[in-house]
Parts: C-alpha cells; structure tokens; sequence
C-alpha cells in the first residue's frame, strides 16, 4: 500500500509541472523588428506564471496585466496625431484571457505610439 501512496505522489507531482500542463489562456509568440530591413526577432511568452525565451518574462507579464485593453482593435474612426516614432513593428499572436490574439504594433503615429509604450518592453524585449 505504501508503494501504491508513494508511485501516485510521483505520478502526479510529474504531471502537475509538465509542460503540457501550462496555462493555454496566456501565451503569446511575438515577432520584433528594430527596423523595416531588420532581421526578425522572435520570442514566446507565457505569463501566469511567466517561462518562455522571452528576455524579460516576469517584467512583460507584469506590464501586460497593468495595460489597458493592450490587444483590442482600434476603431477605424479613430484620429490620430501624425507624429511617426519610429519603425519598429511586432506581431503578437497566440492567446490571451483565453482569447485568440493576432495584432500588428507600430509606431507609426500617435495613437500607435501610444499603444507600443504601454507594451515596450513585451514588444521589444528591452528596457527604454
């Protein structure tokens, strides 16, 4: 019986941290160019808890959960100021809050400027 106990514990403390077992509703791949002819850089992201190749991990899932709405569409009525800040782009795919994510990031005026400051660091994977 004791042997029975002591395979369970086993079995299930291996379970209970595989890979296969981390959270699906948070988990991004991200694609960052520095600039238009840049080479691609790409990292995932998985936060609750925080893993992945991203160079931050912990400090891009603390700026993603304080960030406002950070995947949500802009609405195509939106005015902008035109201001261009610079051409970095990223592209996050994946999930988040359980929700399918694809959104393009820029900083092509400044309401996209706006949008990539709030995430810098999960976007560029550096500290600004």
């Amino acid at each position: 019986m004791r042997k029975l106990v002591i395979v369970v514990l086993v079995c299930c403390f291996n379970l209970s941290f595989s890979p296969s077992f981390a959270n699906q509703n948070y988990q991004l791949k991200i694609s960052y160019k520095s600039a238009a002819d840049a080479k691609a850089v790409h990292w995932r992201l998985q936060c609750r808890p925080a893993a992945g190749n991203h160079p931050a991990a912990k400090l891009a899932c603390t700026e993603l959960k304080a960030a406002v709405l950070p995947f949500k569409k802009p609405p195509k009525s939106e005015i902008c100021t035109k201001i261009y800040g610079g051409e970095q782009t990223a592209i996050v795919t994946g999930r988040w809050a359980g929700a399918p994510i694809k959104r393009k990031f820029t900083r092509t005026d400044g309401c996209e400027m706006a949008r990539w400051d709030q995430l810098a660091l999960t976007l560029s994977g550096a500290n600004s």
